[in-house]
């Protein structure tokens, strides 16, 4: 439409699930993410992020073919869609703060 506008976010693979952006801001998440950490061991990946309180918006994660997000145990979501290898989280927090969401994979 007249009023929209489109943000591309550029990553290189690195063949593990990663980060890739989020629709709270225009600046896809160099506002509100403090940290990301992969957690190989365990097949995790934690992200860590500033929360505004009741305010939704959505998590967005590329996920190799090789991995399947565990949804029963993936305390990140609300609701989970997939597009191909691009998997949005919708989240909205309780409170203003820190929040820390980690989401458990399963490998193929």
């Amino acid at each position: 439409g007249k009023h929209e506008t489109a943000n591309y976010s550029i990553h290189r693979l690195s063949g593990i699930p990663q980060f890739v952006s989020t629709t709270r801001h225009m600046l896809q998440g160099a506002v509100e993410i403090e940290n990301i950490i992969w957690n190989n061991d365990e097949c995790e990946l934690t992200i860590e992020y500033n929360a505004v309180q009741d305010y939704p918006y959505e998590i967005v994660l590329y996920v190799p073919d090789r991995f399947v997000p565990d949804d029963k145990e993936c305390t990140l979501q609300d609701e989970i869609t997939a597009r191909g290898n691009i998997y949005s989280f919708k989240t909205k927090a309780e409170s203003n703060g820190r929040v820390v969401k980690t989401i458990h994979f399963f490998k193929k």
